[in-house]
């Protein structure tokens, strides 16, 4: 599948495997959550959980378990893998274009509110600037020789005082748009168009914003100051 200036290989379909892309991503040097393929071997909670392999659906299986009690309840749960409960705020994500692992263009953002809580759809997102992230995934897409686009996705881990690789996704993502007004490369490289950048530092996604529960949306009304409000839902699927 070729768009623009690059290409989607099948070999790059492997980046929906999650399991497959930690153990890329611990070979290329970067830092990993400690995880296990068995409910039955959790020793330790709060444990955070999610689908094994990267779906097109709306509603994902993945939450924080804080007890055995609630793993048991899980439905199919040989279809999930369980990892160290990260405790910081927020999500931190590299939307990227790759050509045989060169990344050519980048754009790295942080969730700080996400639809459901624990990860998924960015609600409110926020433009950051670290040197560390950028180079963290420039490593695993030399190391996997990749072709595409997509986003690799962190969590900052305060005991490790670093970026811990959480998983790629190898597919337009949902806040593209903050990326595409901030960098008109990606405009550039995947459509062929000059687009002025629009340098925007928080974007707010209205719709899903709405579809929390109403306890959220009371609590982050103070994030929603310096907001650009973005109405459409999906931009790409």
């Amino acid at each position: 599948m070729a768009l623009g200036d690059l290409r989607f290989t099948s070999q790059s379909l492997k980046a929906f495997d999650k399991a497959r892309m930690l153990e890329a991503a611990a070979a290329a040097g970067l830092a990993v959550p400690e995880t296990v393929y068995d409910h039955r071997s959790v020793s330790r909670f709060p444990v955070f959980y999610k689908d094994r392999r990267e779906e097109n659906r709306l509603h994902r299986n993945r939450g924080i378990a804080v007890n055995a009690a609630v793993l048991a309840r899980l439905p199919d749960p040989d279809d999930l893998l369980f990892q160290e409960y990260i405790d910081s705020p927020g999500t931190y994500g590299v939307g990227f274009l790759a050509r045989a692992g060169d990344m050519l263009t980048h754009f790295t953002h942080k969730e700080t509110v996400s639809l459901p809580r624990t990860g998924g759809a960015g609600v409110i997102v926020q433009r950051v600037e670290d040197p560390r992230l950028i180079a963290a995934a420039a490593k695993l897409l030399h190391h996997l020789g990749f072709d595409g686009w997509g986003l690799i996705e962190f969590k900052f881990c305060p005991s490790r005082q670093d970026y811990v690789f959480m998983e790629l996704n190898a597919k337009f993502w949902q806040s593209l748009e903050f990326a595409l007004g901030n960098n008109p490369q990606f405009f550039r490289m995947l459509f062929g168009i000059d687009y002025p950048a629009d340098k925007v530092e928080k974007m707010v996604f209205a719709r899903r914003y709405l579809m929390q529960p109403w306890r959220d949306r009371l609590r982050h009304l103070p994030r929603l100051r310096g907001c650009r409000v973005v109405e459409t839902e999906h931009l790409v699927r």
